[in-house]
């Protein structure tokens, strides 16, 4: 009887043992023994990623210019870089929720993260209201605050509208997004950069050829936006197929931390 006993007991800390380093296998996929693996990947992504996108702005950009003439560049140019300041509403959000996902991944917290970013979802949504608010606001104002020529007030007023919903758009989309580097998964946010860089590339010079203007390009950029976050939450999906986004999931603890 006694060995049984202890037959029966060495099985069951068999068993515990064999748990417990499958849980700390899964739970160190993320953050140690995947991102080893990977290193190589990640840096050559990194690389072809930055040489892609600088070649595509180095080439677009002159075009733009050429096509929008010099005032109306002007306009896009400040509409992009006023409403850029309106980022700074976001406080870290992103970063924050990268960071935290980061760490829950690594403990397989899966519960934790699902409050994670359910509860920085909620405070993006809020951030995003009032950028949005403010943009339309400035577009409003935008006469009697800037000189703008007469024929292009009504294409400028849009266009910065459009920008600062961009804007507010991606900051809820942004936390999506910040889970693939939580997972060293920079091959993946590499070759979507690259896509969604290349379309914009292509749309901006197909559509700037046949003559449109500030509007369209506004409207190209907020697409390429909801691109890359459709993007981002099919293959966050597909690597984490448990993460919901529930309002049950908020929470006051990380109220606190944010």
């Amino acid at each position: 009887m006694a060995d049984l006993i202890s037959s029966s007991k060495s099985e069951e800390l068999a068993l515990a043992g064999t748990a417990t380093s499958e849980f700390r296998t899964n739970g160190l996929a993320y953050s140690l023994e995947g991102s080893k693996r990977r290193v190589p990947f990640n840096v050559v992504s990194n690389i072809s990623g930055f040489l892609i996108s600088a070649t595509v702005s180095f080439f677009i950009t002159p075009y733009v210019v050429h096509c929008l003439g010099n005032a109306a560049y002007g306009i896009w140019s400040l509409s992009v870089q006023t409403v850029a300041y309106l980022g700074l509403m976001d406080f870290g959000m992103q970063v924050t929720v990268a960071r935290y996902a980061a760490r829950h991944l690594a403990s397989d917290e899966r519960e934790t993260t699902n409050k994670l970013i359910s509860t920085g979802l909620l405070f993006s949504l809020t951030a995003g209201t009032v950028v949005l608010s403010v943009g339309l606001a400035i577009s409003y104002w935008l006469p009697y605050l800037l000189h703008i020529p007469s024929d292009l007030l009504t294409q400028a007023r849009l266009t910065f509208f459009i920008v600062a919903f961009g804007t507010a758009y991606w900051f809820p989309a942004g936390l999506i997004h910040g889970f693939l580097p939580a997972m060293s998964r920079y091959d993946l946010m590499n070759a979507r950069n690259i896509l969604v860089n290349v379309a914009r590339g292509l749309m901006v010079w197909f559509f700037l050829a046949m003559r449109f203007g500030l509007v369209t390009l506004a409207l190209i950029t907020v697409a390429m936006q909801v691109l890359g976050s459709g993007l981002d939450y099919w293959l966050v999906k597909r690597q984490l197929p448990w993460l919901t986004i529930r309002l049950k999931f908020f929470t006051g603890r990380y109220c606190i931390r944010f």
